[in-house]
């Protein structure tokens, strides 16, 4: 098992408990001591990535254009999933390139925009509704580009940003060279590189609500702890796990019931590597200069890090008003 999955399950079940130590508040007022379990800050815990969440969500809103916008998909094919997730730091890292490079060289066609120098969010999603691996990579983009002057603003249409199918196939050429570079195209079956790899284009309004639709990704995990609804412990030490999941098209959910380990093994697809699981590529107005990639990353918590002693707390944030003798 990779030390990032057994770094996750160890914070995860840390989490709250004794083993992961205690903050102790002073009320400023009473001078009341309350314990406050610690959290473990992983990024794959269930309960500790809600606030991290609104926080992206709102510096992003902030760095909307007053443009129209764009959700582009890029997704891989079911036959190269093993394979990625077999080498998820090589293939994630080469997922947001030739993504990016793919957008870059689009955008720079006349046709389209006219220049390379666009701006976008990226945010990596590796689980299906039901927890089985399918890895993709939504971005958020304004439909234009800074200038090659620097100055001027280029829009694109706002129905249309770029062709998706000449778009898939630079994508799939650009991940292609990029696992030769690394030398692991040897390891990837060649029917792979004659499927067709997705890449999806829609309008998105003025970005808002695809923002919104985002910002839980990029903190969340693949499964939040209201969806398991019942744990079972089994005669034979195997157990099972019942889960809530909504089938795609629909709106109703439904319970599935698998073995306590598939219910770990789905969920551990889904523990990545120390990568980012999201990237801005920065619009630069000032020099017009195709320097594009500011890396977001969303790494762990420190789980060795311990807090003593006592803090002063206010008397609203720990006693809410009580009287205490």
């Amino acid at each position: 098992m990779p030390s990032d999955q057994i770094k996750a399950l160890v914070a995860i079940m840390r989490c709250r408990t004794p083993d992961s130590g205690s903050v102790v508040y002073r009320c400023s007022q009473y001078q009341k001591l309350h314990h406050v379990r610690k959290s473990c800050g992983n990024r794959h815990c269930p309960i500790c990535q809600g606030g991290k969440a609104k926080a992206w969500l709102q510096n992003q809103l902030g760095q909307l254009l007053p443009c129209a916008y764009f959700m582009v998909t890029f997704t891989v094919p079911a036959e190269f999933r093993s394979f990625m997730r077999s080498h998820p730091r090589e293939c994630y890292k080469a997922l947001f390139k030739a993504s990016k490079e793919t957008l870059v060289a689009l955008a720079k066609d006349p046709k389209y925009i006219g220049s390379p120098n666009i701006g976008a969010t990226a945010v990596l999603h590796t689980w299906g509704r039901d927890l089985n691996y399918h890895p993709h990579l939504h971005f958020i983009v304004p439909g234009g580009a800074i200038g090659l002057d620097g100055k001027s603003w280029l829009s694109s249409r706002v129905d249309f940003l770029i062709p998706v199918l000449a778009a898939s196939i630079l994508f799939r050429a650009k991940y292609k060279a990029i696992m030769d570079r690394l030398g692991l195209s040897e390891g990837i079956a060649p029917e792979v590189w004659d499927k067709a790899w997705n890449v999806n284009c829609k309008p998105v309004g003025d970005g808002r609500l695809a923002l919104r639709y985002l910002a839980p990704y990029v903190f969340r995990v693949a499964i939040s702890n209201s969806r398991i609804v019942k744990v079972e412990p089994g005669v034979d030490g195997t157990g099972r796990v019942t889960f809530t999941y909504r089938p795609s098209g629909t709106s109703v959910y439904k319970p599935m019931t698998v073995s306590a380990e598939e219910f770990i093994r789905r969920f551990l697809q889904h523990v990545l590597p120390r990568v980012s699981k999201g990237a801005s590529f920065r619009l630069r107005a000032s020099t017009g200069q195709d320097e594009l990639g500011m890396v977001v990353d969303v790494g762990d918590g420190d789980l060795e890090h311990k807090q003593t002693g006592y803090q002063q707390a206010s008397h609203q944030q720990c006693c809410r008003g009580e009287r205490h003798p």
